[in-house]
């Protein structure tokens, strides 16, 4: 009947879109832990039945919601600088920016120690474009599907070590020799790498 196979169907379509939020939750959070942000081991190697058990599997009924999987880091050598990873299902445009600002900066002001000064934003769809500086507030923002495709073991992200300003000296390189990486390439992203920043 046509019912059954309507349930068929939004059964499946959860099982994928359970299956893709757990992958995309999973390596941004590995993202975070890549840029020296604390983010605890069973964060990254959950299992999705560990995160079907925390956040649940009926996505399509809300079930994890896309909000619900936005959350805090503190980096690992200044615990009082924050990154906020937003789950948006907004779109990624100077008002969604401004919005979250404005809410980050409130936040900012009624807690004490630490100050939210980077937000990676995951959108499911639409254009990511460069970083955006808004309130004090840095804003990258990354398509759902980038993080849902990445495979650790064919990526060359691990090969990225970006050095410290004594490691450069220490290094003695030479600028001209230094090969250069353009700002939207998705490893400069997915570190986070500033201008000038050697990696």
């Amino acid at each position: 009947t046509n019912t059954s196979a309507n349930f068929k169907i939004k059964t499946m379509d959860d099982e994928f879109e359970t299956f893709k939020l757990w992958r995309v939750r999973e390596t941004v959070s590995q993202l975070c832990r890549d840029r020296g942000y604390v983010v605890y081991r069973r964060e990254i190697h959950r299992g999705l039945r560990g995160f079907k058990r925390q956040y649940g599997d009926q996505p399509s009924e809300g079930r994890p919601s896309w909000t619900d999987l936005s959350f805090f880091v503190s980096h690992r050598d200044n615990p009082n600088d924050e990154m906020y990873i937003c789950f948006s299902d907004e779109p990624a445009n100077l008002r969604t920016f401004t919005r979250l600002s404005n809410i980050l900066q409130d936040e900012n002001a009624l807690r004490r120690g630490g100050q939210t000064s980077r937000v990676i934003v995951v959108v499911q769809r639409g254009p990511t474009r460069s970083k955006k500086e808004i309130g004090g507030i840095i804003f990258e923002c990354f398509k759902e599907l980038e993080l849902f495709t990445i495979n650790d073991d064919a990526l060359v992200l691990e090969k990225h070590v970006i050095l410290t300003p004594s490691e450069e000296e220490l290094d003695m390189l030479d600028e001209e020799n230094i090969p250069r990486i353009h700002s939207d390439d998705f490893a400069a992203r997915y570190f986070g790498l500033e201008r000038g920043q050697v990696s």
